[in-house]
């Protein structure tokens, strides 16, 4: 047998003979390593490498076999799959064996998970798998299934310390929040295990639960020695996580761990899968505390150390799924020992498919490249790494993956590469350590090696990196630039519209941090309105279109582009994801363009509102009439808005809009919402009453009238009111019920909201009792509310025409009102020479010919008269009546 020195502790570990020289041995397994390795990595060119499992479901969604089927997707990583399937099961199998078997079987599911992810996720499966646990702890009643559901808590708990110890190891530094969480799992999970392994004794001697089969000795013992073994696993754990200066501390933990096993390992057999673990943990441990010779013992024992052949026989004993990690930890234990280029057969072989699918062999497999890159500086050997990295995760999973991306940074970056691949291998590392600035860099590197090298894949993706660490740091404009480089180099439509969506919102963060009111600033948003409305008009139905779309009525409604505002929120559909939200912000834009029309209405602002009105109308001819009552729903809404704009615009005619309503009311049929109808009817009756046509509701209208909206009733209101002034007899007696039952009950909701809309509902009122020839109780309103509002000219105003129209009873309530309003304007203004006109008009009327003459004559000779009011007509009409 040959033997090779450990050159560090001059230890001598037998290595199998072979009839062959060491050199002769390692030439070769080098050479069968490389020709195989490269046969590997050119096939993975071509093949499909993603894991398939069978199909198993039936026509009707079942599947055969419940529990193979939620293997297959295990096997495939598809754990939200397998814990609905499994979740399913157990649904179906109340307090029996099979449920116990699904619950345990959830746990290691909801662990593996887990395992698979990162972040806030990973932690988000492990907590839920220990909130299972508690749940079904809590309503297990049989002591068995307790203490079962216990221990795989505790493994929860072990395999979440596992996969911290696993990125500790690949970490440049030790995370002191990662060590506790490790330590703290560590630690309930073996509070856990020591409960179980009091516990077992006494539970042996119970009597076993009425119905169920008994458990024998025998089956008890198997419990008792996997809790001893994963007791010792955690001890093994917990030894990883001394600090370097602790170092005899950690040499005591394993060999204390070690000892343990070895316990374990006296009292199992290799015919139990148990014992295959215990031989891993324990070469493991002793590798740690570098007793390699009897780590070797462990692994390879005396009686197959004869030839590779022996010892391979004998671990085809062991369970399939821990045969690569055996040889992996065979590998590695060589290695350690100096003869590390022997060990490289073991790789050779893994290639070669020997030991199945392994991903503890693989990453071993990434070992040897990097050992062979080590020696040799070879750069075919660093490619080799970096292709077989992505082999890893490709077959094994993100969680792999990561590990063999930590391999790979942490044995080649010191090297420098020119493979692009790696260096944004180290670049990503370096952004999970936190080492932005280095990550920065290597990404730049990466991107400018891309592109010198023809890979516009990595270019693409070196410039998504640097513009999500440029957004991380609140680099707006910078994250803005790259993503735009993205979208410009993107490979299909959907990746330019993500990232022009990506560039477009950190544009809107750094323009919305400029210094408001420069040129540059306005010129900015000039510019980021008008990229994103061609982002919205470029994909009109997609998710970042709704949200631009959202985006840009708020930044138009602000900025007090209202029209505007109502025409693009007009072009998002019923469909629209955001579609609740855009209606929102049309109906606050439609409020302000009314509320501005009616403090004053100009050429400009009457286009506008033409404008807006125009757009919701084309956005109903646009709609498909389709039969769902959402469609319906949506149609009435929007056709109500339109009305409500279409009235005020100047140029739409108040019978087309009347006869438009009635077709949407009769395509909607009794699919619509009766509130909706009710609303619909009402904006009708509002056009309706413009047209001159017969305004009227029913008695169940009426009864609904509650239900509707504040902007409805006051539009509706409000064009009751203009109708009235025009009306007489019947028709006068008639609108005046209808307003009154619209403006009154319906709109009590204003009563503790103070302001325009208040405003607006109280003159309805007002009107209502005027048509109904309730003077006297309209006056009193009057009077309430032109006192609350005494700075408000437009409202003393029209309390002023209020009082005058509410007949000879309250002329003398209308002339103060007047002169109220009069000496509130000013002189020769058009306000006040209407003030001045209206109280001499009201004097004479009042029989006071004389007062209302001298008024006049006093207004004409006092310069400069009434040669510029714009009622002069109106003045020299009623001089010449007096002097009569």
């Amino acid at each position: 047998m040959t033997r090779l020195v450990h050159r560090n502790g001059g230890r001598r570990l037998p290595v199998a003979s072979t009839g062959r020289t060491p050199i002769a041995v390692v030439q070769i397994a080098v050479v069968r390593f490389a020709v195989v390795l490269l046969a590997l990595l050119s096939s993975l060119m071509t093949a499909d490498v993603s894991a398939q499992g069978p199909s198993r479901g039936r026509r009707d969604g079942s599947v055969e076999d419940p529990i193979a089927w939620v293997s297959s997707l295990e096997e495939r990583r598809l754990f939200r799959l397998a814990a609905e399937a499994l979740d399913r099961f157990a649904a179906s199998q109340p307090d029996s064996a099979a449920l116990r078997q699904a619950r345990l079987r959830r746990l290691r599911i909801e662990a593996a998970w887990g395992v698979e992810t990162s972040g806030a996720e990973r932690k988000t499966h492990w907590e839920t798998a220990h909130r299972l646990a508690n749940e079904w702890l809590a309503t297990s009643t049989d002591p068995r299934d307790r203490l079962l559901l216990t221990v795989q808590d505790a493994l929860t708990g072990l395999a979440r310390a596992e996969t911290l110890r696993d990125e500790d190891q690949g970490g440049a530094i030790r995370d002191a929040a990662v060590a506790a969480e490790a330590l703290e799992s560590i630690r309930a999970a073996r509070a856990l295990l020591d409960t179980v392994e009091r516990e077992i004794p006494n539970r042996m001697n119970e009597a076993q639960p009425p119905g169920e089969p008994a458990w024998d000795a025998t089956r008890w013992l198997a419990l008792q020695r996997n809790v001893r073994f994963h007791r010792a696993r955690a001890d093994l754990e917990r030894a990883h996580w001394y600090e370097p200066a602790q170092r005899l501390d950690r040499l005591e933990a394993y060999q204390a761990a070690a000892e343990r096993l070895d316990e374990v390992a006296r009292q199992v057999t290799l015919d139990e899968p148990l014992a295959w673990q215990v031989i891993a943990a324990r070469a493991r441990a002793l590798r740690e505390t570098e007793q390699l010779e009897a780590a070797l013992d462990v692994l390879v024992p005396p009686p197959v150390r004869a030839s590779d052949e022996a010892w391979l026989g004998w671990l085809d004993q062991a369970p399939a799924e821990l045969r690569g990690r055996l040889v992996a930890e065979r590998f590695r234990l060589e290695k350690a020992a100096g003869a590390g280029e022997a060990a490289g057969r073991w790789t050779v072989l893994a290639i070669e498919g020997r030991f199945g699918r392994s991903a503890e062999l693989d990453l071993a497999i990434l070992e040897r490249l990097l050992d062979r890159f080590e020696t040799t500086k070879d750069s075919q050997f660093q490619d080799q790494a970096v292709a077989w990295g992505k082999r890893i995760e490709a077959e094994h999973g993100p969680y792999w993956g990561r590990r063999a991306a930590r391999m790979l940074v942490g044995r080649t970056a010191a090297a420098g590469s020119g493979n692009v691949d790696l260096v944004l291998s180290i670049a990503d590392e370096r952004t999970l350590q936190g080492r932005l600035d280095e990550a920065v860099a290597g990404y730049r590197e990466a991107r400018s090696l891309a592109e010198r090298t023809g890979r516009p894949d990595q270019a693409r993706l070196a410039a998504i990196r640097l513009g999500a660490i440029a957004q991380g740091r609140g680099d707006s404009a910078e994250a803005a630039n790259w993503f735009a480089i993205a979208a410009a180099e993107a490979k299909d439509d959907a990746e330019t519209r993500t990232f022009t969506w990506y560039a477009l919102r950190n544009r809107l963060t750094a323009v919305e941090g400029l210094e408001p009111g420069t040129p540059e600033t306005l010129e900015a948003n000039r510019v980021f309105d008008e990229q994103l409305r061609a982002f919205v008009e470029r994909w009109p139905t997609s998710n970042e279109a709704s949200q631009g779309r959202l985006v840009l009525m708020a930044r138009w409604i602000t900025a007090g582009r209202l029209a505007e505002a109502i025409e693009i929120g007009a072009s998002a559909g019923e469909t629209d994801p955001g579609a609740e939200r855009v209606e929102g912000l049309v109906d606050t834009a439609i409020e302000l363009l009314l509320r501005r029309e009616r403090d004053g209405a100009t050429g400009e602002l009457r286009a506008a509102i033409g404008s807006a009105a125009e757009a919701l109308g084309a956005s109903l001819e646009a709609a498909p009439l389709a039969a769902a009552p959402a469609a319906h729903a949506w149609r009435i809404r929007q056709a109500v808005r339109w009305s409500r704009l279409a009235l005020r615009d100047g140029r739409s005619d108040p019978s087309t809009i009347v006869a438009r309503l009635d077709a949407i009311a009769a395509s909607a049929g009794n699919a619509a919402d009766v509130q909706q109808v009710i609303e619909l009817r009402l904006a009708r009756a509002a056009a309706a009453g413009r047209a001159g046509g017969k305004v009227e509701l029913s008695g169940d209208d009426l009864a609904q009238l509650e239900k509707l909206s504040v902007p409805v009733l006051l539009d509706a209101a409000e064009s009751l009111a203009e109708r009235l002034e025009g009306a007489d007899g019947a028709e006068r007696a008639g609108l005046g019920e209808l307003l009154r039952a619209v403006a009154e009950r319906p709109l009590d909701r204003l009563d503790a909201t103070p302001g325009a809309d208040r405003v607006r509902r109280d003159r309805c009122r007002i009107a209502a009792l005027q048509g109904l020839d309730l003077q006297d109780q309209a006056v009193e309103r009057i009077e309430a509310l032109i006192a609350e509002y005494p700075n408000d000219g437009a409202l003393q105003r029209w309390g002023a025409e209020r009082l005058t129209a509410a007949g000879a009873e309250h002329r003398a309530k209308a002339i103060e009102q007047w002169r109220r309003f009069a000496a509130r304007s000013a002189p020769q203004t058009d306000g006040w020479f209407e003030a001045r006109y209206r109280i001499a008009e009201l004097t004479a009327a009042q029989g006071d010919k004389e007062r209302a003459l001298q008024l006049l004559k006093y207004l004409q000779s006092t310069p400069p008269g009434w040669d510029e009011a714009p009622n002069r007509a109106a003045f020299e009409r009623l001089l010449r009546d007096l002097q009569r």
